[in-house]
């Protein structure tokens, strides 16, 4: 059973001040319960060096490690899954590589997006944008009726992407 309820996603370039294990430990101290890697500016080589690191801090607090977008790190380094969005392999293609005990999340906007995603194995869903945030610029802000419809038709956990 996976606690969703504080969910923390660290990228390198956004803690230039910390060091990333650092940040990683003070927020699982804090009460993080699942932590996701996310390094979008990174080559595939220092993205499993970053991300082997984390995991090694949170294997000490036996809190779950997803990797964002790439399933090949996500492999090398045996994290509890991935978190993929509409643009990344399909949520199909990669319970197919991960198998059925890998957490895998994917990123909807709309309640047709979520179905898609439950039916193919999602293990949750991010939902969002719900609030602008500065971390997603890019990122399409949900509304409230659409979230509501993806909550009432959701079996499965959601997160929610915002500040």
């Amino acid at each position: 059973m996976i606690d969703y309820s504080l969910y923390l996603c660290i990228d390198s370039n956004i803690n230039k001040d910390y060091d990333i294990e650092e940040c990683v430990r003070q927020a699982i101290i804090g009460g993080a319960t699942i932590v996701q890697v996310r390094e979008k500016t990174k080559n595939t080589d220092e993205f499993y060096l970053i991300a082997k690191k984390i995991k090694s801090m949170t294997d000490n607090y036996n809190v779950p490690l997803i990797v964002n977008d790439n399933i090949d790190v996500a492999l090398k380094i045996n994290a509890a899954g991935i978190h993929i969005g509409q643009d990344d392999i399909s949520c199909l293609e990669a319970r197919k590589t991960l198998g059925q005990n890998k957490i895998i999340g994917v990123t909807v906007t709309t309640l047709e997006e979520a179905k898609i995603a439950i039916e193919q194995g999602a293990t949750y869903l991010g939902v969002g944008a719900i609030y602008k945030s500065k971390t997603k610029p890019d990122a399409k802000i949900v509304s409230q009726e659409e979230f509501n419809k993806i909550v009432n038709y959701c079996k499965i956990p959601i997160v929610v992407i915002g500040e």
